[in-house]
């Protein structure tokens, strides 16, 4: 799925501002209130082209300078934006190759008596600039991935701990009458609590940055652990019939933990509703598209759309549905772009 390339709505108010700024900022000739305008209105194409927008930007802005027309308008705010912009989305070497080319936009854009102090003034603020979109760049991957680590660890709680209150309730209710059974429940509480906590250990070391040292990361799960998440689900009540078509293959980590979250999350709101006794999961490999299938058989009237995992799914470039099924119950679909074979 292709990211759409219209502006960002926040880039196109960010681009009308700041150009009408420039625009009104202008008291010279009439041609030089469409260069004024170029110092700020490729600010719209900031995020589908960074470089390509600063470089018309500091080219305008060194036109302005050049042609005579008086003092940068709106101080230059276009040339800041979009030496920011490249720092925060472009590889360090990009940034740097293009921070020269920005002063020298500026240098050209100011006029002959500009003063030395508010020139330098004016490359600091470029500098800044860049440094602080370098830093954005540094710590906005960081951010996501303990975003991500987040929800993973609300999914894991709320699957594990569905699974626990069930047995830990059916091994209340029998451990007079059928010490079997209730010793059975037993064991599944204590196979779910470990599961639950060998997989939280790796995401708290995502969520905790400690002391610079390297955290010991187990793999996240993914289909290949369906099997275990079945029969743990089976073993707190609810029965699971599983299907697999299509051409079976490995998938890219981001998308088979995607998958495998889908199914957990859809498997323990099921098991939350007392009136459901049975699900389906279903699982095709197509030749480009992975369709997950998971319905809820029994008289439940509601569908577990899995918030978290539409968010992943868009990522991906999937879709997530959820809907009342055509027997009863309720039926979640998705569906992940895996690329041609």
């Amino acid at each position: 799925m292709l990211a759409s390339r219209r502006p960002d709505p926040v880039d196109v108010v960010l681009a009308l501002l700041a150009t009408g700024l420039a625009v009104a900022d202008h008291t010279g000739p009439l041609a030089g209130y469409a260069v004024a305008g170029v110092t700020a209105a490729p600010l719209v194409l900031r995020l589908h082209a960074p470089v390509g927008t600063a470089l018309v930007v500091a080219g305008a802005t060194a036109a302005y300078g050049l042609l005579g027309y008086g003092d940068l308008p709106c101080g230059g705010i276009g040339l800041l934006v979009g030496v920011f912009t490249v720092a925060s989305l472009r590889p360090p070497r990009t940034a740097a190759t293009l921070f020269p080319v920005a002063v020298a936009g500026l240098v050209a854009g100011s006029p002959h008596a500009v003063v030395w102090p508010d020139l330098v003034d004016g490359v600091l603020a470029l500098f800044g600039a860049w440094v602080l979109g370098a830093g954005t760049r540094y710590r906005g991957p960081e951010r996501v991935s303990r975003a991500r680590a987040a929800r993973d660890l609300r999914d894991v709680l709320a699957h594990h701990l569905s699974v626990i209150s069930v047995q830990a309730g059916l091994a209340q209710y029998t451990v007079d009458r059928d010490p079997a059974t209730a010793r059975s429940a037993v064991e599944a509480v204590g196979d779910c609590g470990r599961q639950a906590l060998a997989e939280l250990r790796g995401l708290l070391d995502v969520l905790c940055d400690t002391a610079g040292a390297e955290p010991d990361r187990a793999p996240q799960p993914g289909l290949g652990e369906l099997a275990d998440l079945v029969d743990r689900t089976r073993a707190a009540g609810l029965s699971v019939a599983v299907a697999v078509t299509g051409q079976v293959r490995p998938l890219p980590p981001g998308l088979d933990l995607c998958a495998y979250r889908m199914v957990q999350e859809t498997l323990a709101g099921a098991l939350e509703t007392a009136r459901t006794g049975a699900a389906r999961v279903g699982l095709h490999y197509g030749r480009r598209t992975l369709t997950v299938v998971v319905t809820d058989t029994g008289t439940a009237r509601r569908a577990y759309p899995a918030p978290s995992t539409r968010e992943r799914a868009r990522l991906y470039g999937g879709v997530l549905t959820a809907g009342p099924a055509e027997e009863g119950g309720c039926t979640v679909v998705l569906r992940l772009p895996m690329g041609g074979r």
